[in-house]
């Protein structure tokens, strides 16, 4: 259970950081961006606790089925801000970070629903 809990405060942390930023910019293009990528992060971590919840039920096929899901709803917060107008995107460094981990999660459900 600890690891489920440390999971979720993780992921919600990670979600905060556009919220942050949202509530420092006057930029409303920018504030709208931020919150495509805030709703986008709290689809991924959606994904990852309902994946974290059938790991620990030993149901590996719905593992990967979540995680597979998460590349996408991650990519809003990149394809938004390449919508013009287009400021910079002040969560370049977070995203390159959610790729990272998104990755890590298809390819380690991959290898346990298929093996290594």
């Amino acid at each position: 259970m600890r690891a489920n809990s440390a999971l979720r405060l993780a992921s919600r942390a990670l979600a905060l950081y556009p919220g942050d930023l949202l509530n420092t910019t006057t930029n409303q293009t920018v504030k709208d961006y931020l919150t495509v990528c805030q709703n986008a992060y709290y689809i991924v971590i959606d994904f990852f606790e309902q994946a974290t919840n059938a790991f620990a039920a030993a149901d590996y096929k719905s593992v990967l089925k979540y995680e597979q899901q998460t590349p996408r709803a991650a990519a809003s917060c990149v394809t938004i801000f390449q919508t013009p107008p287009t400021p910079p995107n002040p969560l370049n460094e977070r995203n390159r970070q959610m790729r990272i981990l998104i990755s890590m999660a298809v390819l380690s459900a991959f290898d346990l629903v298929n093996g290594p």
